[in-house]
């Protein structure tokens, strides 16, 4: 199905020519075709975290709740090495783990898939959370004995995640704007941290990833 996805798309870029630029009377098409493109990426990036992600998109999970217990219990490898990683890094040390990702979707998905894997608490952060409940969340994730920091782009500037954390993954849909990663890379990696950082980016190969 993601393959399916991603032949549309082509052919519908390929019947445009390729061109970035129309004349007048195409300007109303072009941007139709534009859109239906933009989603299919979308879709892409879903497809590379989870199947049903991929299939229903991140609308359905808002309707039907159950769709975040149903990705959870069919893991994808992409969740599966994920968790793996992080059980090595806090087998080495790093008890404690940031996991950042642009779309909350996919950190909820993730949050329920970890929920029974052994890597201690779980703290999630989105812009749900009021100042007072953030500055709580951030203390109790850098004290706890070991944890994992589900981090949405709400977090990404302005908040400090060390000491205490030196590891940081990137996962799922890769943001389109390169600086909302870097941002999220300096919650662990910036003035005041005492150890060295290891940052991971998860990238797909052959995927809408790897492409951007």
């Amino acid at each position: 199905q993601h393959n399916s996805v991603l032949a549309s798309a082509q052919q519908l870029m390929g019947g445009a020519g390729g061109r970035f630029s129309r004349s007048a009377e195409e300007a109303s098409q072009w941007g139709e075709e534009q859109r239906a493109a933009f989603s299919a990426m979308i879709a892409l990036g879903n497809f590379e975290f989870s199947t049903i992600l991929g299939k229903r998109g991140a609308e359905a999970f808002k309707n039907e709740p159950q769709l975040y217990d149903e990705a959870a219990a069919n893991p994808s490898q992409a969740m599966t090495l994920i968790w793996r990683v992080i059980r090595s890094r806090q087998a080495a040390g790093h008890r404690r783990v940031v996991v950042f990702s642009e779309s909350t979707t996919q950190l909820k998905i993730l949050q329920r898939y970890l929920a029974d894997k052994g890597v201690g608490a779980l703290f999630f952060y989105d812009d749900s959370l009021s100042s007072m409940a953030r500055g709580k969340l951030v203390h109790d994730f850098l004290h706890c004995e070991s944890g994992v920091l589900l981090l949405s782009s709400a977090g990404a500037i302005g908040l400090t995640l060390c000491p205490g954390c030196e590891v940081l993954f990137s996962v799922g849909s890769l943001p389109w704007n390169a600086t909302t990663v870097d941002q999220a890379f300096g919650r662990v990696h910036r003035i005041g941290q005492t150890r060295p950082v290891e940052i991971v980016q998860f990238v797909a190969r052959g995927g809408i990833t790897a492409a951007k």
